[in-house]
């Protein structure tokens, strides 16, 4: 590792908020099927749900370039375009009252997580030199798993 690259404040905060990021989005994905049978949706609806996000992920990880470089914008706006997008619609998702309205925040949380999956992969490698962007890319996985380690036991014992 290029332990150097700890010294360097704005790779360390790309790091820690791609890690929480990371976090956020295992675990609401996890917990978003019980959340919606919470709010009294049958298994079918739930399934439809996950689909629709899914296929439109799926789409929006093709399409996401050429909508990047529609608008001319760097990586790390991209990945905050998408985060800021997740954040309404995962909040849109408590106040949706009927099943289309469900639909609706699928569909964008798919776009949104298409877009974010793209672009967090190269918000690192357009900021760290080519030389150093192997010691980065692992700096960025073990922290990731410490993240995910020491924060995911925490969400199991909300539940409790």
């Amino acid at each position: 590792f290029d332990l150097g690259l700890l010294s360097d404040k704005i790779y360390m905060n790309l790091v820690i908020g791609i890690a929480i990021a990371i976090f956020a989005e295992i675990n609401f994905s996890l917990l978003t099927p019980f959340i919606l049978s919470e709010f009294n949706y049958t298994t079918e609806q739930i399934a439809i749900f996950m689909s629709t996000l899914a296929t439109v992920d799926i789409v929006c990880r093709f399409a996401s370039p050429f909508i990047g470089d529609y608008f001319k914008q760097p990586a790390r706006i991209m990945y905050m375009y998408a985060l800021f997008m997740l954040i309404i619609m995962r909040t849109s998702l408590m106040f949706a009252t009927s099943f289309n309205g469900i639909i609706f925040v699928g569909f964008g949380m798919g776009l949104a997580k298409g877009v974010r999956q793209v672009y967090m992969s190269c918000i690192v490698p357009s900021y760290i030199p080519l030389e150093r962007l192997p010691a980065a890319s692992g700096i960025q996985m073990v922290a990731n798993g410490v993240v995910l380690l020491s924060l995911g036991s925490s969400i199991g014992m909300l539940k409790h």
